[in-house]
């Protein structure tokens, strides 16, 4: 059920703080039953300088358009380094009628500045990597 920004503020509650996070270790074991999908929403760009090999890619900017590649019998779980695109696309998946979560730990990223890969075609840095998300 889609729902609007007014109408799910006015609804917002305690239990809805505590519903829209999710930790890596009951990330890890949901995954592992297939209860949820994994999506990394940040740029290609970033993903170039490091991969975290679970889940899907979908960028932020595309997944209007590519809302067909979510399961909605799934949770899904928004992951981005600084929260801030992870928070952005759970709320959009909300608000479209998706039960979304966004990942609150970082365990499963490089520290910032140390990437897991180099990168291909991408002239960002390994410090610019860390802080572009």
């Amino acid at each position: 059920m889609e729902r609007d920004f007014d109408t799910y503020l006015r609804t917002f509650d305690h239990d809805e703080r505590l519903a829209m996070k999710i930790g890596l270790d009951e990330m890890l074991d949901r995954y592992a039953k297939g209860e949820i999908q994994l999506v990394d929403i940040r740029f290609p760009e970033e993903h170039a300088a490091w991969s975290v090999n679970m889940g899907q890619r979908i960028p932020l900017n595309e997944l209007p358009d590519r809302l067909d590649e979510l399961d909605r019998t799934k949770t899904i779980v928004t992951m981005c380094p600084h929260y801030d695109r992870a928070e952005i696309a759970r709320l959009y998946l909300t608000l479209r009628g998706y039960k979304g979560c966004e990942l609150t730990s970082t365990q499963i990223m490089p520290p910032i500045g140390l990437p897991c890969r180099r990168p291909r075609m991408s002239p960002i840095s390994w410090t610019d990597a860390g802080r572009a998300c």
